[in-house]
């Protein structure tokens, strides 16, 4: 079990590596459900979190987003960001992080970058 306390920051959790069953709590809410990898919750500042992982193998990369950050992103939206409402998702998935995964930038050509400086 993992207890996360209030941050003042939003925090992104995504779920890398093997799948793994896990039930996690935020204020009332709860949600029980297979993590797979690429799976994001959102938990909103100010909002303890509780994981219990059932496998005991879950990973997760957790970002934490500055209240700050967030508000210049919704200014820059044309939102008021007195009124912009972040809720606690589980397990959500992004369209363009899943058609872009497992395509990595090519490396540059070392051959080519060399000839030009020599």
């Amino acid at each position: 079990m993992l207890d996360v306390p209030e941050f003042g920051s939003v925090l992104l959790a995504v779920h890398v590596g093997a799948a793994a069953r896990i039930t996690c709590r935020r204020a009332r809410q709860a949600h029980t459900g297979l993590a797979v990898h690429g799976d994001i919750d959102l938990i909103p500042a100010r909002t303890a979190s509780r994981w219990t992982m059932q496998d005991g193998n879950d990973t997760a990369l957790i970002v934490a987003l500055p209240t700050a950050l967030v508000d210049d992103v919704a200014v820059h939206q044309e939102l008021d960001p007195r009124r912009l409402e972040l809720r606690i998702r589980f397990q959500m998935r992004d369209p363009q992080l899943e058609t872009s995964r497992g395509r990595a930038p090519k490396p540059p050509n070392r051959r080519a970058a060399s000839a030009d400086t020599g």
